[in-house]
């Protein structure tokens, strides 16, 4: 941990992890070396089995590391961490993600000058190939397209900064203000959708979002998913009829929300059944 020249860190950075150790220690490399500004870096290990906490204490140890009692999921992980940090502006950061150049002080420059309660950046596959970022709540018939088979499309402007509806958990800065206001994440998703959840209710209450376009940090998707294909199969179908029913069931009539549980049904059972003979064993939603 780093402190301002007012005792306390410019900003906490919370890196959840389950079993991710090598990508956890680069990522934790990765924020130290590229990063100016006064930090405290806190890891929450969710019940790794690959030595995790270990490895953060032995070769990072200017990380605190969070060990939760029991394994509890994404959201709840994050707000363990939340707990744990003392900045004004906080940013959850996966596990497989690296931060470039100035990428973090260049939201913290932002966040102060624009007066905004939350930004997330751009995301950029290894290669450098853009990867798809969602910037707007998704509607009921978009809900129900993506339960029988439709694909979401990227609608992330080019030119920023933007303000938007809906920002990516992978990389999010909040301020303080933006979560006392809002309130933390909803633990009854463990995986998947709680981001979308905080974005609904961060605008409900009249917070600012931004999309930052011109910031990019690398995200190696999807390496504490991989190894468990189906059980997070039906996480995310289950995460995303949480979702609906939070927020669209009760604006919506029988038909709709029937139309929308038997497609998700439909859906997560054709893909367990493509995954059996899948060689690639990465999720498929």
């Amino acid at each position: 941990m780093t402190e301002s020249e007012h005792g306390a860190p410019d900003v906490s950075v919370i890196i959840p992890s389950y079993n991710t150790a090598e990508a956890v220690l680069e990522a934790v490399r990765s924020v130290f070396e590229h990063t100016r500004a006064a930090l405290e870096l806190v890891v929450v290990d969710d019940c790794s089995t690959d030595g995790t906490a270990a490895r953060i204490r032995a070769d990072c140890p200017q990380a605190e590391v969070i060990v939760q009692p029991r394994r509890s999921g994404f959201a709840a992980a994050c707000n363990a961490g939340i707990s744990q940090a003392r900045a004004p502006l906080i940013l959850l950061l996966n596990s497989d993600i690296i931060v470039n150049d100035d990428a973090i002080d260049r939201m913290i420059a932002f966040v102060r000058e624009s007066g905004a309660d939350a930004c997330g950046c751009r995301l950029v596959a290894p290669d450098g190939t853009p990867q798809p970022y969602s910037i707007r709540v998704p509607t009921v018939r978009q809900v129900i397209r993506a339960a029988f088979g439709g694909r979401a499309v990227a609608d992330e402007p080019d030119d920023g900064p933007a303000e938007v509806e809906c920002l990516q958990g992978s990389c999010l800065m909040m301020t303080r203000d933006a979560i006392e206001l809002t309130g933390r994440w909803d633990e009854r998703f463990f995986l998947y959708c709680e981001d979308i959840d905080w974005c609904i209710r961060a605008r409900n209450a009249g917070l600012r979002l931004f999309y930052l376009p011109d910031i990019v940090m690398v995200h190696h998707r999807g390496l504490s998913t991989s190894a468990e294909v189906q059980r997070l199969t039906v996480q995310y179908h289950r995460s995303v009829w949480r979702l609906y029913r939070k927020h669209f069931a009760a604006k919506h009539g029988g038909i709709a929300n029937a139309l929308a549980f038997a497609g998700l049904t439909a859906r997560c059972a054709a893909t367990l059944i493509v995954n059996v003979f899948r060689k690639h064993r990465s999720p498929r939603w």
